[in-house]
């Protein structure tokens, strides 16, 4: 597969470039990671840029969570194949797109599902735990002699990292240690730095060579920057709450000669080993180095002053000092860190703005990530995933509950592959071809995140000061004021979580579409003037004091990201429900929301009788669909569609059933029992169900109103989830409709579970 030959050339013109210095890499990304400690907010940070190339496709999507077949494989597109667990769970994926490497060689089926495995560098999943993947690194040759990188059919190569552990891990360290027996079981292809990280710990894994790796938990006093470089230093295998490591990482070096430890072997037994001094690259290149520099300095000015990137007069490597953890000189704002990734030495020695330095912040970017960690929220809230397509230096990062997300803006999802010629080079197309080149395809995908800010900031690259400048000022603002109106909606969707994880999800997935079309819009806004400037500056009509300034600086457009945020809703239609009906808003709503579907296609049957089981499932559906146990209603045989909903609500006390000890699932739905479900599901949530005043004097039927629902009744009315069949009436007994139990759904989620 030509793909598969390109990626294959790309990983040796990496490890090509590493030691040549050379700043043409296919995967020269930079890692970092800030402690809570040093943080002005008390988060964890973890990131990573993806210096791919500055013409390269990527697509941010979510993986379903699926139920395997014994004996099905999981595969990639380098060959790599293992058993899928029972189970996997949903996660996020920034992948590559299934074009980026030949466009006339196809991956997915007939509905466009792939076939195989696209690499992917960073995502969340249902259970927290986050994988970035990967800062490639490289060995040294006694290493390489005593346990070489095995061939591409069958090993684990960073394509797969972030799946393999994403589909499976309930936590950071069980994701490190399904790493390690995967790698024990299939061997390493390839050198690389990762990092897992949960609400509680950040984990680095750096994979040493075919077989040996050291994983190592985080303080969080410290930070670290890490540029294709191996700079993990001594560590204690012995010390297994902070280390996981592979059996022969010590044993290795040390019967072939080449261990450094602070412990001498003829005098006790070794327990501690210098990663970076053993395992490393003798010389991992003056672009990493130069990096490494520029990380440290943003970071801590005075301690760079020490650390030396010169090359000896025999060519010798730098002698550093190379440390993977070292402290922050001040306690770093969100920011700050997010901006790290778009350094470039800027008034330092090593400025790659007026020197030959190679930067953080380089044009091969195809994307940027950050990650912050709360841990004084839910698993599922702590992690937001700050976002940034394209190279960070003229983009803006995106917040995201990626572990909540259920789906992605369609403008993260376009599949772009560019003609090239047989003969010609794809991997320098890529690196060094200007955008423009692209433009004039036919195909352009103009309604691509990915695409728009490709071509911003290789438009704006191209001189910064007369089209970039005005260009990052409005970045910079909008970047602030979505880090601050996060701490917002973070409070309003704690609020929403504790009240519906379900709701909480189905918020999380609106508003990040609702945030990237949003920012979207700007940045084609500032595309299309910047190209209309830079055609009037090549026809002569501009001079050189003629600066770019895009209208929306000018009228100070900021972000609305909120949880009020306007949110594009796909709202299902249905022949049956006429805009003017009265339950023509609840309809959408709950259809909206995956609470209500239709009985068939475009219809809902709005007059139609919801049944006992249809209700308990619909709730169930709200909360999650979490665990149960068996069920004593002898009706509700196991198997059934609605079993785990009834059981689950009985577990709970939603249902006790009939007298006669049965359940009843088909059974029509009465008004007076649709309320008491409703409210002993919100005292289930911890909602104040007390009502102060009786609501029910002014309906003459409520003498009719059973003895056990007329709290519920008396509950629903005063809150308005429920009204009167008419304004004197209850009709506590009657059938309740599914537009009836639309609009009260409505009404709860509206005006209870949302306060």
């Amino acid at each position: 597969m030509k793909h598969k030959l390109w990626k294959r050339l790309c990983a040796a013109l990496l490890v090509t470039a590493m030691t040549a210095g050379s700043i043409v890499s296919a995967s020269a990304c930079t890692g970092l990671y800030v402690g809570k400690a040093s943080a002005a907010n008390g988060s964890t940070y973890v990131g990573r840029s993806e210096d791919a190339g500055k013409l390269y496709d990527k697509v941010f999507q979510v993986k379903e969570a699926a139920d395997h077949e014994e004996g099905e494989l999981y595969e990639d597109a380098y060959g790599f194949s293992m058993p899928y667990p029972a189970h996997t769970y949903r996660y996020t994926m920034l992948r590559d797109s299934i074009q980026a490497w030949d466009p006339s060689e196809s991956i997915t089926d007939e509905d466009g599902n792939l076939l195989i495995e696209a690499y992917g560098e960073v995502g969340i999943n249902e259970k927290g735990v986050s994988v970035t993947a990967t800062v490639s690194t490289d060995y040294n040759a006694a290493a390489e002699a005593a346990d070489p990188l095995g061939d591409y059919d069958g090993c684990l190569y960073e394509i797969s990292l972030a799946s393999v552990i994403l589909m499976q891990a309930d936590s950071a360290r069980d994701g490190v240690e399904t790493l390690a027996a995967l790698l024990d079981q299939y061997g390493s292809g390839e050198c690389n730095s990762l990092t897992i990280s949960d609400a509680n710990e950040v984990w680095d894994v750096e994979i040493l060579s075919g077989h040996q790796y050291a994983a190592l938990r985080l303080p969080a006093d410290k930070v670290s920057v890490n540029p294709n470089m191996v700079v993990m230093g001594e560590i204690d295998v012995s010390d297994t709450e902070n280390v996981i490591a592979s059996a022969e990482l010590i044993s290795l070096p040390l019967e072939n000669s080449f261990l450094v430890s602070s412990q001498d072997p003829a005098e006790t037994e070794v327990t501690k080993i210098n990663i970076a001094a053993t395992y490393g690259a003798e010389d991992f290149g003056s672009s990493q180095y130069e990096r490494y520099w520029q990380g440290v300095n943003y970071l801590n000015e005075a301690l760079a002053q020490k650390v030396s990137i010169a090359y000896g007069e025999d060519g010798e490597a730098p002698q550093g000092p190379f440390d993977m953890l070292f402290d922050a000189d001040h306690s770093l704002t969100t920011y700050e860190v997010l901006r790290l990734l778009a350094y470039r030495g800027e008034g330092t020695d090593c400025d790659a703005n007026t020197t030959d330095c190679y930067a953080i912040g380089n044009e091969y970017q195809a994307e940027c990530h950050v990650l912050e960690i709360r841990d004084n929220l839910p698993e599922a809230l702590a992690t937001i995933q700050w976002q940034a397509m394209s190279r960070a230096e003229y983009s803006v990062y995106l917040p995201f509950y990626s572990s909540l997300l259920t789906d992605t803006s369609d403008l993260f999802q376009t599949e772009f592959g560019f003609t090239v010629d047989e003969e010609y080079n794809h991997y320098y197309d890529i690196y060094y071809d200007e955008v423009t080149t692209l433009m004039a395809q036919e195909d352009w995908p103009e309604d691509s995140i990915q695409w728009v800010f490709i071509a911003l900031n290789d438009l704006c690259d191209n001189d910064r000061e007369r089209y970039g400048a005005n260009v990052k000022v409005f970045w910079e603002q909008y970047q602030k004021a979505l880090i601050e109106q996060q701490a917002a909606v973070d409070a309003g969707m704690a609020e929403l979580y504790a009240a519906s994880p379900a709701l909480a999800q189905e918020k999380a997935t609106a508003l990040g579409k609702a945030v990237t079309e949003e920012a979207f819009g700007y940045a084609k806004s500032i595309f299309t003037e910047l190209l209309a400037f830079i055609e009037a500056d090549e026809a002569g009509e501009l001079t050189e004091e003629d600066v770019f300034v895009p209208t929306v600086l000018t009228e100070g457009k900021l972000p609305s990201y909120s949880m009020d945020m306007e949110i594009p809703a796909d709202t299902p239609q249905f022949d049956d429900v006429a805009d003017s009906a009265w339950y023509a808003d609840a309809v959408a709503y709950v259809s909206q929301r995956g609470l209500m579907n239709g009985t068939k296609d475009r219809i809902f049957a709005p007059n139609s009788s919801l049944t006992r089981a249809m209700l308990v499932q619909v709730l169930f559906n709200l909360e999650g669909q979490p665990s149960s146990t068996v069920s004593s209603f002898p009706d509700v045989a196991e198997g059934a569609w609605y079993a785990d909903a009834v059981n689950w609500a009985a577990e709970n006390q939603l249902v006790s059933g009939y007298s006669s000890g049965k359940f009843g699932p088909n059974d029509p739905i009465t008004r007076e029992q649709m309320a008491t479900i409703l409210f002993r599901y919100a005292q289930f949530k911890g909602i104040d169900t007390d009502t102060q005043e009786e609501t029910l004097n002014g309906f003459a039927d409520q003498d009719q109103i059973s003895a056990y629902a007329v709290p519920a009744l008396n509950w629903a009315v005063d809150q308005g989830v429920m009204q009167g069949n008419n304004a004197t009436t209850l009709a506590p007994k009657g059938t309740a409709t599914r537009a009836q139990v639309a609009t009260v759904l409505m009404n709860y989620c509206e005006k209870v579970a949302n306060q």
